[in-house]
């Protein structure tokens, strides 16, 4: 039996069930937006091969002075030309594109296996969705496997037209472009949906995909259209505010707000045409979050005090990460970077700090579940930053007026973050080697969420004295 699908009510119910199991469906979209951070890691590590393999070939500072002297084209070909730094790149993509394929395969259809439980049982906990990730883990990255194949394959058509003329180049591209957004709608689009919650292999999900979209096609393209606009909206945004709020607020709207509920309605819109779909009313008790976040802020400060040695030795990549920006030195002081005047910050630049910072700590926290390597890759490039910051800055006095005030609260804040990934990292190993089980991970996990939610007091105060107080320190 097919229901006529109601998209107002997925939408309200998306809202219902994201309110009501909030601490266990968010973990999945900041475990999702966490592979950053190892992308970052594996980047920061990749930039230090090149920049040593280009000082080692005296090319380093030829490089820099083209750069200086805006010369974009001829350092574009100086890097090209080296086989080791041609090399190194190619290495980065391919492993960037392997980690956003194996991690997506993995967390998605949890996410969507939990939702889907959700919907007939409210008791459905992260323990549930992380169960459909062992379930649905190699049908969904043959999935991803066979889309990447695809979209490659019309990319490669493009890139062999460049040698045809104009006219054929541009009628290819129009092509691919239709043959990408029609595969998309009709084949792609609710295809993990199929296979996850219908337990289906690739052909048969892709099959089922397609009967879907064809016979609610105005409810496939509506959605599609909801979520462009959202991220049309997205869009300005972040170019309206783009000096202010754009980094803070639009990751934490994307984290919390736009990736769930794109996600979770897509499910739901999936699932209504054969089951129907019941709302209630949820509503946000703000005096309740509010609590509970100074309530988790205890919960942070014990952690903290009962697990002194991690936050510990989260502080050494940081340290290390300080030494190692000193020690670059030689090359870095080449690169003109104009320190400019003390910028006149305001509210805006407060709320998006502070929220920046917050993100940065949940990332940085959660990415430990790739083995608890990722915080630490974190940590070291957070130090090392700080220590060409001081290569930059001629007077000692000054960096320290500008970075002390409130870096003795940020940089503790970060380091909980990071002993907190550590922990997962360490959680995430003994899961593999099946010294404690599934259902022990997801616990943890949720009790190191809120261990992070509780940090957001701590930046909002470390975000007040960098904007507020730390110019007038520096101002003396």
């Amino acid at each position: 039996m097919t229901n006529k699908v109601n998209l107002i009510n997925c939408f309200k119910k998306t809202k219902d069930i994201y309110v009501d199991r909030f601490w266990d469906l968010i973990p999945f979209f900041i475990l999702i937006s966490s592979i950053s951070v190892l992308i970052q890691v594996l980047f920061f590590t990749c930039l230090q091969f090149i920049i040593n393999d280009l000082r080692a070939s005296s090319k380093l500072s030829e490089l820099i002075n083209l750069v200086n002297t805006g010369e974009i084209t001829r350092s574009y070909n100086l890097i090209v030309q080296d086989p080791n730094v041609v090399l190194v790149t190619s290495v980065f993509i391919l492993l960037s594109f392997l980690i956003l394929l194996i991690s997506i395969s993995a967390l998605y259809p949890g996410l969507i296996y939990m939702v889907g439980g959700l919907v007939n049982n409210r008791d459905k906990t992260l323990y549930y969705g992380l169960k459909g990730i062992r379930k649905n883990f190699w049908n969904i990255l043959k999935l991803n496997v066979f889309l990447s194949l695809f979209t490659g394959f019309l990319f490669f058509i493009s890139i062999f037209s460049l040698n045809l003329s104009l006219l054929f180049r541009v009628f290819i591209s129009l092509v691919n472009l239709l043959v990408l957004i029609l595969a998309y709608v009709f084949i792609f689009l609710f295809s993990y949906e199929t296979i996850v919650l219908n337990k289906l292999n690739l052909l048969e999900g892709l099959h089922k995909s397609f009967n879907y979209a064809r016979k609610n096609f105005i409810v496939t393209i509506s959605y599609i259209i909801v979520s462009i606009l959202i991220f049309i909206l997205s869009a300005i945004i972040s170019t309206v505010f783009s000096s202010t709020i754009s980094s803070g607020v639009l990751n934490l709207l994307q984290i919390f707000i736009v990736l769930p509920f794109l996600s979770i309605s897509k499910v739901l819109i999936y699932l209504a045409a054969e089951n129907e779909i019941k709302t209630q009313e949820t509503y946000l008790d703000f005096k309740s979050i509010i609590k509970k976040i100074l309530k988790n802020t205890k919960k942070t400060l014990l952690f903290s005090k009962r697990h002194i040695q991690f936050v510990l030795i989260s502080f050494l990549p940081l340290i290390a990460g300080i030494l190692y920006g000193l020690n670059q030195k030689e090359w870095f002081k080449e690169i003109n970077l104009p320190l400019g005047e003390i910028a006149q910050l305001n509210f805006l630049d407060f709320i998006n700090i502070t929220l920046h910072n917050w993100i940065v700590a949940f990332r940085t926290a959660f990415s430990g579940i790739f083995l608890g390597i990722p915080p630490i890759g974190s940590l070291f490039y957070n130090g090392y930053i700080i220590g060409l910051a001081r290569l930059l800055t001629e007077d000692l006095r000054t960096l320290l007026l500008g970075i002390l005030p409130h870096g003795v609260i940020e940089l503790p804040a970060l380091a909980i973050a990071g002993a907190i990934g550590i922990k997962i990292g360490i959680d995430s190993i003994k899961l593999i080697t099946k010294k404690i089980t599934l259902k022990k991970f997801s616990s943890n996990l949720k009790k190191y969420l809120k261990i992070i939610t509780g940090l957001l007091p701590l930046f909002i105060l470390a975000g007040f004295i960098e904007i507020f107080i730390t110019p007038l320190f520096m101002s003396l």
